[in-house]
């Protein structure tokens, strides 16, 4: 490699270091690096963890001569290499690489810069500490295959690595525009229901059916992934094994370089996908809502925090997750106690579960109220109006999304006639005391730890993680007492006791929320400069 390429290769990860030093410039960034720091040591700890279990249970399972473990573990290797990086766009690289194509560099550096910058990924560097983690295990089990697992392994490696990368430029023009990102979303919770209904309604009535075509299927799939053709190179009894899945693994590869090289050349021509909205030819206004119990302004605040929210799939996700559950679970529930009749799963548990999933669900809206504002914050500051009503419209605005959602899945539940009245109201409860503290924490993160987020974009910044570590221990917190609660009154055999202490409850989180707005209303009035700066 010449002096110039590796002069190149440094200048890139010198634009990551100064984008790290420029973000400690604002306010609050240093707080902010440190909790990076011990979010990426947990993760690491969590991540060698994993690592170490994955190449103990290779090694265990091959020193009893099963080898079928590679095949599997490759497999789910495969696929979080390939989706990871693309789903949880979060842990994508913070620069957009098609602004390296406006330096004066040449294709085929470009073209390698691309494939580098994919490498700096940390769910990437993530995969890779766990085929490292299978390959000590493989060696430490069977010497005789180290060396061929070494090769086939990087083989794998680099493939993953043009397969994620084509992958995410297909799919960074979809992200791009709403509609391409509706559907996409849209595709993604279809799948989703699809798949438990399957799972839980038709495998069960319909196995003796399925279950042939299953077991021929399964296999011609695996045999057809690059996985199953690197297994078969490693474990293959013959030479003719090997040179089959190293020119399929080739075919693979080159048709991967191929379509990345394609993606390359059009943004190095100057070919982008249009991130603005679309120009309208007519702007046609329409009354403002008239909302009950809420003034002019706040009803204004709360349209327009629903309207941005209808571009938002994290908010669509939110929103249905819980009531498509509750449907498959619900329409499933009584074959499954026909077939299962040992598994004991009680309806009011899973109804419980849920409202906790869907209170979760919630928390990156509610920790970070303010990420559709990052071309308009602004106008918050000059606008004729107390801040704290604007908090309130944009607390309304979420606080009746998750309403909707919770009398979607309450009456699902309802109606299939497995929740007691006490278990109701005790839920209910639960609900309405959750929702109060994560909007009295939100109101006072979203001030103190914003993040800017463009709905469409696959690239997007990453939430705060101090607000993500701090909502953690909250979260947990408002679970825990909630859980300790319930634990109570089965253990004393005290029904009345929810009745009690959860109004009691209800009114410290109430008194904590409204603390919250003056304390967040202030803080914008001496930071608001500050904020504007994280948000543009």
């Amino acid at each position: 490699m010449s002096d110039a390429i590796k002069h190149q290769f440094w200048l890139l990860a010198e634009v990551r270091w100064q984008i790290l030093r420029n973000s400690l410039r604002v306010k609050g960034k240093k707080l902010e690096l440190a909790a990076q720091i011990f979010a990426v040591v947990l993760g690491a700890v969590i991540a060698l963890a994993l690592g170490a279990t994955l190449g103990g249970v290779t090694y265990v399972l091959l020193a009893k001569g099963k080898t079928r473990i590679i095949p599997m573990l490759l497999e789910g290797i495969f696929g979080a290499w390939i989706l990871g990086p693309v789903l949880i766009e979060g842990t994508s690289p913070s620069l957009d690489f098609r602004e390296i194509a406006r330096y004066p560099i040449s294709f085929r550096l470009y073209y390698l810069l691309n494939l580098a910058y994919g490498m700096l990924d940390p769910w990437a560097l993530l995969c890779l500490v766990w085929l490292s983690c299978i390959w000590l295990g493989i060696a430490a089990a069977r010497p005789d295959l180290a060396a061929p697992a070494a090769l086939w392994f990087l083989i794998f490696a680099a493939l993953n690595l043009l397969f994620n990368r084509a992958l995410f430029g297909v799919l960074e023009p979809v992200m791009n525009s709403r509609r391409g990102q509706e559907a996409l979303v849209a595709g993604l919770l279809i799948f989703m229901m699809s798949l438990q209904v399957v799972t839980f309604t038709v495998l069960p009535r319909w196995r003796k059916l399925i279950r042939p075509a299953l077991e021929k299927a399964v296999p011609f799939i695996h045999h057809a992934l690059p996985a199953g053709f690197v297994s078969r190179g490693l474990l293959g009894v013959n030479r003719t094994d090997s040179l089959i899945a190293l020119w399929a693994l080739m075919g693979y590869g080159l048709l991967a370089a191929l379509v990345l090289w394609r993606q390359s050349w059009r943004n190095y021509q100057g070919e982008v996908s249009s991130e603005a909205p679309r120009a309208r030819l007519a702007v046609q206004m329409q009354p403002a809502w008239n909302l009950p119990w809420l003034d002019a302004s706040t009803a204004a605040i709360v349209e327009k925090e629903l309207r941005y929210a209808r571009r938002d799939s994290r908010v669509w996700v939110s929103c249905l997750g819980p009531p498509l559950m509750a449907f498959v679970f619900t329409t499933g529930y009584d074959f499954m106690r026909e077939t299962a009749p040992g598994l004991n799963v009680r309806m009011s548990t899973v109804y419980t579960m849920l409202t906790a999933l869907l209170l979760i669900g919630f928390a990156q809206q509610i920790y970070n109220f303010f990420s559709f504002d990052a071309r308009g914050f602004q106008l918050w500051l000059m606008a004729p109006t107390n801040f704290q009503r604007v908090l309130v419209g944009k607390n309304v605005a979420v606080g009746l999304l998750m309403t909707g959602s919770y009398a979607v899945t309450t009456a699902l539940f309802v109606a299939k006639g497995g929740i007691s009245f006490m278990r109701f109201l005790g839920v209910t409860g639960g609900f309405v005391f959750g929702a109060l503290a994560m909007f009295a924490v939100g109101n006072v993160f979203s001030v103190r730890f914003p993040t800017k987020f463009v709905p469409g974009r696959i690239n997007s910044e990453k939430p705060s993680v101090v607000s993500v570590l701090i909502g953690l221990f909250i979260q947990g917190s408002i679970v825990g007492s909630l859980a300790l609660l319930y634990y109570l009154t089965h253990r004393l055999g005290m029904d009345l006791l929810p009745v009690v202490a959860l109004p009691l409850m209800i009114l410290l989180a109430l008194k904590v929320y409204l603390f919250s707005l003056p304390a967040a209303s202030k803080y914008v009035q001496f930071h608001g400069e500050d904020i504007l700066a994280v948000l543009t």
